[in-house]
């Protein structure tokens, strides 16, 4: 389950109002509507089947989305602007995520915008920048007033925040990113904010700035969602990417750099894949159980999965590599409880003498498979648990 997912169900609890989110029949009388009452607008632009647009609808149903969005803006969903719809406010305001919102002034004009959805922490900051002047997209984008406030810390940190949060894609202003961490001394590089910046833009930071972020991951995932720090990395982090962002460091000061750190197991990954191109399983095995011992590990549950099920297809009669194998599972399991994880922990049980528990636990991969050839998958190997005829 997603941490956004997680959250709704959390704040389920607290429903007492809801944001109102209006209709029109033009856009005209939407702005006409607005200039009346002096309110901003918010159109909030979805598309069928987003599952984080249905997740969106339980976060303007909280109290307090409500008593903040209510009073100051006019809702609504694009859709809902009957002339003109949700092709309108993609093709001519450049959305390329959904959800979006963009936030316009009373006179149609837009000033703010974001992508994606967000819990109500941050949709709430999202409209009171559009309620200052000085913390609008459009006027933290212009170039002249980039051009006045280059050397102002608080300007660039809202700037690039107001970038990320309005354009998904990573990778973008680097040159900005990096003068930006040259602006500032490295004592401040270790908030969330300084993360954000960093893993928008990482293919492209210098290697000092890279080498800081490398050393000090596991203290980011402990002050700011672990999970979502891990995520990140996990995301942006491969080993040949990291031969770039690097640049000039030796393998030698990058192991020393990344020692203890998610990066180090990301470096461990390509071990596994070679040792198991040479078939040495008693290294895998070795290199498994050390991955296994270590929880700063246990966030990437696919590569859990992908451990316990090659321990297991290595020989799926030693009872050692069954038990080392259970035992990823498990974890992985722990981590996500998914088709994938279900699956591998239900075979390794029905190998290991667990029947009843195994059957029971590929009913539920099955019940969990994401289209119908997985599902068509789970079932074959139900079918043959059921029937003994499994190997």
């Amino acid at each position: 389950m997603r941490i956004l997912s997680v959250l709704m169900l959390l704040m389920s609890f607290q429903l007492s109002a809801q944001v109102n989110f209006e209709t029109s029949k033009s856009w005209r009388k939407v702005i006409s509507k607005a200039k009346k009452s002096g309110k901003m607008i918010l159109v909030s632009v979805n598309e069928p089947a987003c599952e984080r647009c249905l997740e969106m609808d339980s976060v303007f149903k909280i109290k307090e989305m409500a008593d903040f969005y209510n009073p100051k803006f006019h809702n609504f969903k694009a859709e809902d602007i009957q002339d003109k719809g949700q092709k309108f406010f993609v093709e001519t305001f450049d959305v390329t995520d959904f959800p979006s919102y963009l936030i316009f002034d009373k006179d149609g004009k837009l000033v703010h915008k974001r992508a994606g959805g967000q819990v109500v922490e941050g949709m709430l900051d999202f409209a009171k920048g559009a309620l200052d002047p000085k913390g609008q997209y459009v006027y933290l984008t212009d170039s002249m007033n980039f051009e006045q406030n280059k050397n102002n810390v608080e300007f660039r940190r809202k700037r690039l925040l107001a970038i990320i949060n309005a354009t998904p894609a990573r990778g973008d202003n680097v040159e900005e990113v990096n003068s930006y961490f040259d602006l500032i001394p490295k004592k401040n590089w270790s908030d969330s904010i300084s993360w954000a910046i960093f893993s928008y833009a990482v293919h492209g930071v210098k290697p000092d700035i890279a080498k800081y972020f490398l050393s000090h991951l596991d203290e980011f995932a402990e002050k700011n969602h672990a999970g979502r720090v891990y995520q990140n990395a996990d995301l942006i982090v491969t080993f040949s990417k990291l031969d770039i962002l690097l640049g000039d460091l030796t393998r030698d000061e990058y192991t020393e750099a990344t020692k203890g750190t998610f990066y180090e197991y990301k470096a461990i990954e390509y071990q596994f894949e070679k040792l198991q191109e040479e078939g040495n399983w008693e290294e895998y095995k070795k290199l498994a159980t050390n991955v296994m011992r270590k929880p700063i590990y246990h966030q990437d549950w696919e590569l859990l999965n992908s451990l316990a099920w090659n321990v297991f297809e290595s020989g799926k009669t030693d009872k050692s590599n069954l038990n080392l194998a259970r035992q990823l599972a498990q974890i992985s399991t722990q981590k996500e409880a998914n088709s994938y994880n279900i699956d591998t922990l239900a075979q390794i049980l029905y190998f290991i003498g667990r029947k009843e528990r195994a059957i029971e636990l590929q009913e539920y991969a099955v019940s969990l498979a994401e289209d119908f050839s997985m599902q068509m998958e789970r079932e074959g190997v139900l079918k043959k648990m059921k029937s003994g005829t499994l190997k």
